[in-house]
């Protein structure tokens, strides 16, 4: 029997690298409508109802459900099963990220068959460094020898998110080299705020909507830890990520203002760069126009307001920013 497509079970304890794999099918699915959902807050036939709905214009759709292993009991398996044989009228793609299934069960075997099956798991800590070296090359596009891999392994620990997201604030930091050192990981700051915060704002000089979409569905999922607290509450938690996604934004702004009159490293000095961050920074920087950031800021005053009146829940609120700013 020929394996559907449409249908993806990624199997795994390790989160990270279920998110990499639910990635990788958002990029290969390209542009349509995404669905999104917790497998203890969904019932099947409703995710299943939903994958079976052409998207709007007609375009593709791909519902993700996240921690799906609620759903994937005796009934469940048979039912995804029989939708992953059948196949789907419309151009879908359903995700299903689970830790494990059993795979004794007759509706496992069946949907292990029809379905594209991707197992992941945590390299054993003796290959956390192998791995180090591997992402830096495919993510980041940055060089990283063993002994630099160690001394970020030493540091930062064995969860793979955080030393991914530790790899992309190093390539940043030591930017525009590409070659990390051992020294560049013993001179980096250790810093306790949340990875949202980082991403929130690296996507915003990057104008990369999904990114910061994601980042702050995150912020939002997991609260936001600061150096002294984690705060929980949902309009602390905007309040948070307006000031930090202004301060971006206001930096982009202020940067072309300033290159106006200047030249593109003298004003990346200028809204405080450092001359190693100042090639990548520009690079980022050159894919916004000034009247455009300009006519935009608006956004974040309508932002302030709607925090205060709450005509809009906080994520919401930062939500609609975020596409105000970008879409």
């Amino acid at each position: 029997m020929a394996k559907n497509a449409g249908v993806v079970l990624i199997l795994g304890e390790d989160r990270f690298l279920a998110s990499e794999e639910v990635r990788a099918v958002l990029e290969a699915a390209g542009d349509g409508d995404v669905a999104r959902y917790r497998g203890n807050e969904v019932k099947l036939g409703a995710v299943l109802d939903e994958v079976r709905t052409p998207g709007f214009f007609g375009g593709g759709r791909t519902v993700i459900v996240e921690e799906a292993d609620p759903l994937l009991d005796v009934e469940g398996l048979d039912a995804v099963a029989a939708y992953a044989e059948k196949g789907s009228a419309v151009d879908a793609v359903l995700v299903l990220q689970a830790k494990k299934i059993d795979g004794r069960r007759a509706g496992a075997k069946k949907l292990k068959k029809a379905a594209r099956v991707v197992e992941v798991s945590a390299p054993p800590e003796w290959k956390l460094s192998e791995w180090v070296v591997g992402q830096a090359r495919r993510r980041h596009d940055l060089q990283v020898g063993r002994d630099s891999a160690d001394a970020l392994v030493e540091r930062v620990g064995a969860d793979l998110g955080a030393l991914d997201r530790a790899l992309g604030r190093l390539r940043v930091q030591i930017a525009p080299r590409d070659r990390l050192t051992a020294a560049d990981v013993a001179s980096s700051t250790e810093d306790h705020r949340s990875p949202s915060l980082f991403e929130a704002t690296n996507a915003v000089e990057s104008g990369d909507l999904r990114k910061a979409l994601a980042a702050v569905e995150a912020a939002f999922r997991e609260g936001l830890r600061l150096r002294t607290d984690t705060v929980t509450e949902a309009q602390g938690i905007a309040l948070i990520l307006l000031g930090q996604i202004h301060g971006a934004y206001r930096k982009l702004l202020r940067f072309h203002m300033l290159r106006r009159e200047s030249n593109d490293e003298d004003a990346a000095r200028g809204v405080g760069i450092s001359p190693r961050a100042s090639r990548f920074f520009v690079n980022r920087a050159k894919g916004h126009r000034l009247e455009q950031l300009v006519e935009r800021h608006r956004f974040f005053i309508e932002a302030d307001k709607g925090l205060k009146t709450g005509v809009l829940s906080p994520r919401q609120t930062i939500e609609r920013l975020l596409v105000g700013l970008f879409a």
